[in-house]
């Protein structure tokens, strides 16, 4: 690497931790709910020894979380400086997404850094990417992987002499992305397509499928070939709880399981999506306009290329080879995308590459006439503010903050609060709802001899003919599993329940309990226990 780019990363790396600290954004939801617990359940050899805590999310690849669970676990107190670590994930993808554009625009010429800058501000601004900066989402991180390997494969068309090891080191990047989170499977299926529809621009094409293919293949394996071990011998599904149409797990239903609660449900819906303006995801306004702007430009295109061919001109003999496998990159992983997960979370590489085409079909048309440019630099002006005004306009999933407070007060003094009480060795946690999984890992820091057991959730359910039924609750397996830990446990039982609710309140396990709200800056929680342990838990000593 060049000293100008070492100069250029230690930059963005900085301003990445910077603006991270600044905006303190999290996902409030996917924090409390498996990202702190995943990563401390695997260190502390207890997968699946709390019974469905944090339901289906507790059993992905625990990797990506273990960096962000190490730093609350060695610098809690100092929130500042893990929203800086976290933020350099963002900084080493800007550095990256720099990079491609790079093979894009004449630095060297005034224009082309112009154009460089305008494409930069459009990318990173998107609602996906600008509002996971710093957040436990993994999107960040995972999308710097999947760019690396997308700069790599594009570099390839633009030098006289292809590199294998290039492409290699491509698909390893990628088979990682996609080992350390399955929904990254999108941007191997692209840039796989993409090679294969590209495969006469190759110049050693059956070897360079080949490294590409196998390199990817290993990457998997490495980050994920020992949690699929781990999968198997749980639950005789390596890929659990995916894929078991395949694996036919007892402990899941026989079929492939995915959340498809944003899939278009009609061709009709599919086919207009793009303007579907205004998404809500998680219950966050998103006002990003780029995907419909993008779908106009590619309709013209296609339009420019049927003329072209009417009239007997090749025009795309004249396009840049990189634009040409960059659309076709980008089309693909759009196509797999909105079929398969439609969240906009996991669209960050999408979105990113978009605005390339956006700013590139700005400049192609400049009009020649003085007295049109005027009205087109108008209409430019307003739309680059559109664009770059992304975050001001939408909203973000939330803040970290202490939402049982009175006083609805941010609470910055440290990552992960939550309120001194004094937890019975031995006690066995019945969790209800979502989102109670992160107390354990913060008590388990003390308390090592506790478990957590999710006796009631609302967020897997089974249609049936009685109406929708809570999977755990319904299936055979688990059920009895729960039933046996809870017959079997010897210590105190005590109870977390993320809003008392009347349907928690008749519970048979909350019968006679005293209840009282747990402060912390997580959920909003409410602790539950005999009456013989009331003075104790909430003592202060």
């Amino acid at each position: 690497m060049k000293k100008k780019n070492f100069v250029l990363l230690f930059f963005f790396l900085i301003a990445g931790g910077t603006l991270s600290t600044y905006l303190k954004y999290e996902l409030l939801w996917d924090f409390a709910n498996y990202h702190y617990y995943n990563p401390w359940a695997f260190l502390n050899g207890r997968v699946n020894f709390d019974v469905a805590v944090a339901g289906l999310n507790a059993f992905f690849n625990p990797l990506p979380d273990v960096p962000l669970y190490l730093l609350i676990k060695y610098f809690n107190n100092y929130p500042d400086f893990i929203y800086f670590v976290q933020g350099m994930w963002f900084g080493a993808l800007a550095f990256t997404y720099a990079k491609i554009i790079s093979l894009f625009f004449d630095f060297q010429r005034p224009k082309g850094k112009i154009l460089s800058v305008i494409t930069f501000l459009i990318g990173i601004t998107s609602w996906s990417c600008f509002m996971q900066i710093g957040t436990s989402t993994n999107e960040i991180p995972l999308a710097f992987l999947v760019l690396t390997g997308l700069y790599l494969l594009l570099k390839q068309f633009s030098v006289s002499i292809q590199s294998l090891t290039a492409l290699g080191i491509s698909g390893f990047v990628l088979g990682m992305a996609m080992g350390l989170k399955l929904t990254n499977v999108t941007y191997c299926i692209a840039s796989g397509i993409s090679l294969i529809l590209f495969y006469r621009k190759l110049q050693r094409p059956l070897a360079a499928l080949f490294w590409f293919s196998f390199s990817g293949v290993a990457g998997f394996l490495i980050v994920n070939g020992f949690w699929m071990k781990e999968m198997w011998e749980h639950f005789q599904n390596p890929f659990f709880p995916f894929a078991n149409e395949i694996f036919k797990s007892e402990y899941m239903e026989q079929q492939n399981f995915s959340d498809r609660n944003y899939v278009p449900i009609s061709i009709c819906e599919l086919l207009f999506f793009p303007f579907k303006f205004n998404h809500s995801e998680g219950s966050a306004f998103i006002a990003d306009y780029r995907l419909a702007f993008s779908c106009i430009i590619f309709v013209a295109y296609l339009i420019y290329l049927l003329i072209g061919k009417v009239r007997g001109k090749d025009i795309t003999r004249k396009t840049d080879m990189k634009l040409i496998f960059l659309m076709v990159w980008v089309l693909t992983a759009y196509i797999f995308w909105v079929n398969v997960f439609t969240i906009l979370r996991y669209a960050v590489p999408i979105f990113l590459m978009l605005s390339i085409f956006i700013v590139k079909s700005g400049a192609f048309c400049l009009p020649r006439r003085q007295s049109l440019q005027i009205v087109y630099f108008s209409i430019v002006n307003i739309l680059i503010f559109q664009f770059v005004m992304t975050p001001y306009f939408s909203q973000p999933w939330g803040y970290r903050k202490d939402i049982t407070s009175e006083k609805k007060e941010n609470s910055y003094n440290r990552f992960v609060y939550v309120e001194h009480v004094n937890i019975p060795e031995n006690s066995l946690i019945l969790m209800y709802s979502n989102r109670t999984s992160a107390i354990l890992p913060y008590w388990g820091q003390d308390k090592k001899r506790i478990r957590g057991i999710k006796i009631a959730q609302s967020f897997y359910l089974v249609k049936t003919a009685q109406g929708d039924k809570d999977f755990f609750e319904y299936n055979k397996k688990w059920k009895k599993y729960k039933e046996d830990v809870i017959r079997e446990h010897k210590g105190p039982k005590i109870a977390l329940v993320t809003c008392l609710s009347q349907f928690f309140l008749r519970d048979k396990y909350l019968e006679g309990m005293v209840c009282r709200k747990l402060r912390n800056n997580m959920a909003e929680w409410v602790l539950c226990v005999p009456p013989e342990f009331e003075k104790s838990v909430w003592s202060e000593a």
